[in-house]
């Protein structure tokens, strides 16, 4: 039986709106920011592992979509300290005008890039990425919603992904401090990219020092998340160095670090938070006496105690902080002893320096947090002094240790030379330092 023709003319005009009108609707809706918005962090949630937020979305119907501010957000959190990561102005171009089946992206331009690196003013070793996180990871730990672990369970096994063609106006970094919801600022640097180049397990951002044209390099691991910058022949005068950890700031500024250094390297890993690691060369800096071998004046017999700090000309070796500890590690060079003038002779050694449970210091003053360190701090300090000569002054006196002074006054030796291997330390918070070692002494 034939249906009326008004019943037909009334299911064309239904099937008309269903075939027309209804995507245009469909594509009305998920056109509008908040929509937008939404599909976007829910995108970059599953593939970053990490709370995001998205504002001011818009999409330009010519395969670009737009995105004012992208916020990177630690977990448990809040506040300025809780922005890891801020990109300003993105807009993310796809191949296909319309990504419904291919969304594949191919270019992904940005205005701006900050990073925020915020370090806790209570714990030391401490910042605004915890430990056992990672920012660009799928295993990280710590607040995450149902709708990341649901994804996190599926793909356990970690895969290579590649990334689009990046272009980056600028990268301003951050250094502060943080005291809950309140980051204060100590420190800024601004770059710019000059190339990414993307391989199967990392991404390697070629980057300049947008003031003093200091290159950088920045390595991004993709199965490990761990990221590192690798800085070359930097005078330690650079403004880089703001960037520091403010602790490992205060101890250059502290013990008037000065000279050149052949290579740093900055350091985030899941494992181990941050660390920094430098080869020295033609350093300079003085070393707290808390920390070093005691020195006196000895002439006919009598010796008089030296106080102060002993300057350290070092030629070469390494140091690493990563927060709670310092190390020195196979040092060498020259050191004047305390109260040394033009006529005391410069003194050749080799050593190893160990400073451990650093306190926090927060919003301390620095001198204030130095001579804390200076006076519970645990440590370590190996000295080798090799054929050191009895070289007197003028006046008659040497500078010597003074272990090597007393062996000089039982054997009253005249012309000698001195080999010592002399071991200072603190094995506990706020107890007494102990001091051992041998000593080789030939003379008449």
């Amino acid at each position: 039986m034939m249906m009326p023709n008004w019943r037909t003319k009334r299911f064309a005009i239904y099937l008309l709106i269903a075939v027309v009108i209804l995507p245009v609707l469909f594509v009305f809706l998920i056109t509008r920011p908040t929509v937008l918005c939404l599909i976007a962090e829910g995108v970059l949630e599953a593939e970053l592992g990490r709370n995001i937020e998205v504002q001011n979305a818009s999409w330009d119907f010519k395969g670009a979509l737009n995105l004012g501010e992208i916020v990177v957000r630690a977990d448990g959190l809040e506040g300025k300290p809780a922005e890891l990561l801020t990109i300003k102005n993105a807009s993310i171009v796809f191949e296909s005008v319309i990504p419904l089946i291919n969304q594949t992206c191919k270019t992904f331009k940005i205005d701006e890039v900050i990073v925020r690196i915020a370090e806790s003013s209570t714990t030391a070793g401490e910042f605004n990425f915890s430990k056992d996180s990672a920012i660009l990871t799928k295993s990280g730990t710590g607040k995450r919603s149902a709708h990341l672990d649901n994804i996190s369970s599926q793909s356990p096994q970690w895969r290579a992904f590649k990334v689009p063609d990046i272009e980056i106006e600028s990268i301003q970094v951050e250094m502060g401090t943080m005291d809950g919801t309140l980051f204060e600022l100590h420190g800024q640097k601004t770059f710019l990219l000059e190339e990414c180049v993307d391989v199967e397990e990392s991404l390697t951002f070629n980057l300049v020092d947008a003031a003093d044209k200091l290159p950088i390099s920045a390595v991004f691991d993709k199965r490990t998340s761990r990221v590192s910058a690798t800085l070359s022949e930097i005078n330690l005068q650079h403004g880089i160095l703001q960037l520091l950890p403010r602790s490992a700031r205060t101890w250059s500024e502290e013990t008037s670090l000065s000279g050149s250094i052949d290579s740093l390297m900055l350091t985030w890993a899941k494992e181990s938070g941050i660390t920094v690691e430098a080869d020295i060369q033609n350093i300079q800096f003085m070393l707290p006496s808390e920390h070093g071998v005691q020195w006196v004046s000895y002439k006919d017999s009598q010796m008089t105690q030296l106080h102060g700090d002993m300057l350290l000309d070092v030629a070469d070796g390494n140091i690493r902080f990563d927060g709670t500890s310092l190390t020195l590690s196979d040092i060498h060079g020259f050191l004047n002893t305390p109260e040394s003038s033009d006529e005391s002779q410069k003194i050749q050694f080799t050593s190893s320096i160990e400073i451990f449970d650093i306190p926090s210091i927060g919003l301390t003053e620095g001198s204030e947090w130095m001579s804390d360190m200076l006076k519970n701090a645990p440590f370590n300090a190996q000295f080798n002094i090799e054929n050191f000569l009895s070289n007197e002054t003028d006046s008659g006196t040497v500078e010597l240790p003074l272990q090597a002074a007393h062996m000089l006054k039982i054997f009253q030796l005249k012309d000698w030379s001195v080999s010592a291997r002399v071991n200072v330390k603190r094995t506990a918070v706020g107890e007494d330092v102990s001091m051992s070692g041998d000593m080789h002494i030939k003379g008449a």
